[in-house]
């Protein structure tokens, strides 16, 4: 079993220290063989950034969605369902369960996307928590941080497929397909929404803005660790 002190060391090892910018994605399913699991994984990089540095966790949730952007939901259904879903909460709106686990925890804030919210810990701008809406997920908005070179995106228990990186770096790169999107925020009567652009890639899109990363792979304890650098260079 690996303890929170196991743990710190390992976030030593793949290179984050005092002051280090972390995007951090954790699937639950991987860490077993963790004492403490999901929490040890939050308070030992708690411990080793500290609060000069920076944690990021995505907190995605759909169920705000508006009806429109769903498949296999009928038009004259649309209506009643606006009404009756619930609008996005930020200390209510569900995310998988890392992330709540990460809210769970003190100073941890969450952004206002109805959609692709994320949470932060540490030292971080927050008037990005009340960013427009539109490219979320990009270095104009929720990523910002990530382009210091002190930052890194860790992905435990997951490869670098699931990074959350490449939405960023194909916006900056005008890689590809815009959508526009609609979801349902808060729970007044008449429901209000909002409207925002985001982005979808294929496959290759994606492994195209990967190669902007550098990646490393380790393996601790049959945990696999995948940490990616932005290089800076080549998104500019």
């Amino acid at each position: 079993m690996q303890t929170r002190k196991n743990m710190i060391d390992i976030y030593h090892q793949i290179g984050i220290q005092k002051g280090s910018i972390v995007c951090l994605q954790v699937n639950m399913n991987a860490i077993h063989s963790i004492l403490g699991q999901a929490q040890t994984c939050i308070e030992s990089l708690m411990e080793v950034v500290t609060n000069s540095g920076c944690i990021i966790v995505p907190t995605f949730d759909t169920s705000s969605l508006d009806p429109s952007c769903l498949d296999g939901i009928d038009y004259e259904k649309w209506k009643p369902l606006r009404k009756e879903e619930p609008g996005y909460r930020r200390r209510l709106t569900g995310c998988d369960a890392f992330g709540i686990q990460f809210l769970r925890n003190p100073k941890v804030r969450r952004s206002k996307h109805p959609i692709y919210s994320f949470a932060y810990w540490g030292n971080y701008d927050e008037s990005r928590l009340e960013a427009k809406p539109d490219f979320p997920v990009s270095f104009n908005q929720a990523l910002w941080p990530m382009q210091n070179e002190n930052a890194m995106n860790v992905l435990i228990g997951y490869d670098e497929t699931k990074s959350v990186l490449p939405y960023a770096i194909a916006k900056k790169q005008n890689i590809g397909t815009w959508m526009v999107q609609r979801a349902k925020v808060g729970m007044s009567d008449p429901p209000v929404f909002e409207t925002f652009m985001s982005l979808s890639l294929e496959k290759k899109e994606q492994a195209k803005c990967l190669e902007a990363c550098s990646i490393h792979r380790y393996m601790f304890d049959d945990v696999a660790y995948t940490c990616l650098h932005l290089d800076n260079s080549s998104v500019k």
